[in-house]
């Protein structure tokens, strides 16, 4: 048997029309179906004699009460193969009926854009018959008047009277589902759950005002997005949660001038994802971050989004600024040296690309000082527009030389990298030797411990390939760092496995570091800046020379900042000699002792290198090139007159003195074996 369409009459202020209620269940004998999003529907039915066909208001998604029991259903005679329409609410006179029918609809329509937006959103993926979840219940003709309400498992609507309409229409409904969107995406309610719930109407109805008729006034609504509140907001908490919707607002009109095509569609995706990453009732600027990172297409959110500029706009306006970008951004595609070989110029690409601002060729620049000496600035050599070759100069085994890099922009601005040179360097230093002597991807396990503080109840270090995280949330990485594969993540899972409770410590076996200088590097993943009571934890790094009998610290990462929100962050750090011995470990330890952050840590890739400098056959072959000539007496020249050079007490009597002077010289003239 083919059917039409089940129709609805609509809402408080509006015209009555008609309109499919989709997804509706229809029983024919034995037979159910559910109709389809524009309430088509077919039930198999064997003869061809007319058949009664029921439905009630009541589909795939939602079953709506009223308030107790089931909405009433509607029989009718259908001649098979005749297609005919079932009308809800046809005399459209009580408004119960209009309420049952309104409810359902607009349920469904905002369901359907949550979805659309994000296919797996938690629970509401799973609400529907059969599902695990089941069908979600929709109360209309609830006793009192003036409200409507969600209270965890329903949505809740009341009759007309005490100068208010019936409030199971339109926006109302999508407010009170965007709170269950709200509970169900893990976050608070508060001013927060208000202002998401008023978001859902405006972005389907595309304007401001919200309510419009619940005070019996078709002229006025009961709230606006269309406002100027600031950050922050300590109001009552519908009046507070307008910021939100604000921002919203304000994004889509920054969207609007800027003809962003489908511009509804992407308003609807970033927040309602973003209400995945949100956690505890207050409405901050971190919402702003949580936008960005769903329209960020590059892995690196830092160096602007696709929608930047017009995101940036409609936050900004209330006080909500998006974290500014970088101008320009310096990348290294044969990465920098972490060591070079002494008496050796050493010489690797840079790269200057224009990020919110535009490169000037030519004025790329690095900035170098050997030990104590110093800052050089030479030009680096320009392959092609704004691509370099950067050289760092000779310098002898043992000693270390401090770099940084400056671009201009057409306007004249100075870009460096690191951004806060020369307080912030990258350095490497001479070696005649540099060996890994331990590296891990995780791929094994070569020995690592785990263990954790009192109190901890979830998040414990595993070694795992890291779930793919098909919730949506961004706080836990997806993929390792180094491909390979695995990692060691906290309590790998898919959704809000995070840290609560306590600590957890992930430490290394033992590793030599001695015969040289030990560099310990290591790729670290941490996020701390979403939950109830964001960047309020941290991830502390320590190192140990003893087995671990006394720890000392390497870097603590948080609480706040741009490294604990998440991505992967490459770190090298060479070892102080107290610590570099044959029992050298390292430990990471990851907490959530704050009031209610959620926090994901990951560690990959660690590896130790000892370089070293091996004394050369002939002494006077100070540049360690094997060969003495001029070059060296240059060389011991230049070290002489550098205060704090390795080899200026070419005597090693402990002071740098013209004896050292004559104790060169005699080598020089001396012909090696």
């Amino acid at each position: 048997m083919d059917g039409s369409k089940w129709m609805d009459r609509t809402a408080a202020s509006v015209t009555e029309a008609l309109a499919a209620l989709p997804y509706v269940k229809v029983t024919v004998g034995a037979n159910s179906s559910f109709a389809d999003v524009n309430g088509n529907f077919s039930v198999t039915n064997a003869g061809s004699a007319d058949v009664s066909a029921s439905a009630g208001v009541r589909g795939r998604y939602f079953r709506v009460f009223s308030p107790s029991t089931d909405a009433p259903p509607i029989a009718q005679t259908f001649t098979p193969g005749v297609s005919s329409s079932i009308v809800f609410n046809s005399a459209n006179t009580d408004q119960t009926r209009r309420a049952e029918v309104n409810a359902y609809v607009q349920a469904n329509v905002v369901r359907d854009m949550v979805i659309t937006a994000l296919p797996t959103y938690p629970t509401i993926a799973n609400q529907f018959e059969g599902g695990a979840g089941g069908l979600f219940r929709v109360n209309v003709a609830v006793a009192g008047t003036c409200n409507a309400f969600y209270d965890g498992t329903s949505i809740n609507f009341y009759s007309s009277g005490g100068g208010c309409s019936n409030t199971a229409f339109y926006d109302v409904v999508h407010h009170e589902y965007g709170h269950h969107v709200v509970s169900a995406g893990g976050s608070g309610q508060g001013q927060y759950g208000e202002g998401t719930g008023d978001c859902m109407g405006v972005l389907l109805s595309d304007q401001p005002i919200l309510g419009i008729g619940f005070q019996s006034n078709c002229n006025a609504g009961i709230r606006t997005a269309a406002n100027t509140l600031q950050y922050p907001q300590s109001s009552e908490i519908h009046s507070a949660g307008q910021l939100i919707s604000g921002c919203v607002w304000s994004t889509r009109n920054a969207m609007v001038a800027a003809a962003v095509p489908n511009y509804q569609t992407l308003l609807k995706r970033l927040c309602v994802n973003a209400v995945t990453l949100h956690r505890g009732t207050e409405i901050t600027p971190q919402i702003t971050i949580d936008w960005l990172t769903f329209d960020d297409n590059d892995g690196n959110a830092g160096n602007g989004t696709p929608n930047y500029a017009t995101i940036n706009a409609g936050f900004s306006a209330h006080n909500m600024a998006a974290p500014a970008i970088s101008l320009l951004t310096f990348s290294y595609p044969d990465g920098k040296p972490s060591s070079v070989l002494p008496g050796v110029a050493s010489s690797f690409r840079v790269d200057v690309t224009s990020v919110s601002a535009t490169a000037q060729p030519g004025t790329g620049q690095i900035s170098y000082k050997i030990i104590a000496g110093p800052y050089n600035t030479v030009p680096m050599s320009e392959i092609t527009p704004n691509h370099y070759m950067a050289t760092l100069p000779t310098i002898l085994c043992g000693d270390t030389i401090t770099y940084y890099f400056r671009a201009q922009t057409t306007s004249s601005t100075i870009v460096a990298d690191p951004a806060t040179a020369p307080a912030t360097t990258f350095s490497t230093f001479a070696a005649t030797s540099n060996a890994t002597v331990f590296n891990d991807n995780f791929q094994t396990n070569q020995g690592w411990v785990v263990t954790n503080g009192a109190g901890l109840t979830s998040g414990t270090w595993a070694r795992a390939v890291p779930s793919a995280q098909t919730t949506g949330r961004t706080a836990p990485p997806t993929a390792d760092y180094d491909a390979s594969g695995m990692c060691f993540v906290t309590q790998n899972g898919d959704g809000d496995f995070d840290i609560d409770g306590g600590s957890t410590t992930l430490t290394s076996p033992a590793m030599n570091a001695t015969g040289g200088t030990a560099t310990l590097t290591y790729a670290r993943w941490y996020s701390n800046d979403t939950g109830g009571g964001p960047n309020a934890d941290t991830f502390v790094v320590e190192i140990s020379g003893n087995n671990g009998s006394s720890w000392s610290n390497l870097e603590t990462v948080g609480p706040a900042g741009p490294e604990a929100h998440s991505g992967w962050f490459v770190k090298s750090f060479v070892i102080p000699g107290a610590q570099a011995t044959n029992q050298f470990k390292v430990r990471f330890t990851a907490s959530d002792i704050g009031t209610g952050s959620v926090v994901e840590a990951a560690v990959d890739a660690v590896r130790l290198t000892v370089a070293a400098c091996v004394n050369p056959s002939c002494p006077a072959d100070f540049d360690g090139d094997g060969s003495v000539d001029l070059f060296d007496y240059d060389a011991f020249v230049t070290c002489f007159e550098t205060p704090g050079c390795s080899g200026a007490d070419f005597d090693g009597d402990g002071t740098v003195d013209f004896f050292d002077y004559d104790a060169f010289v005699v080598a020089f003239e001396t012909p090696c074996p």
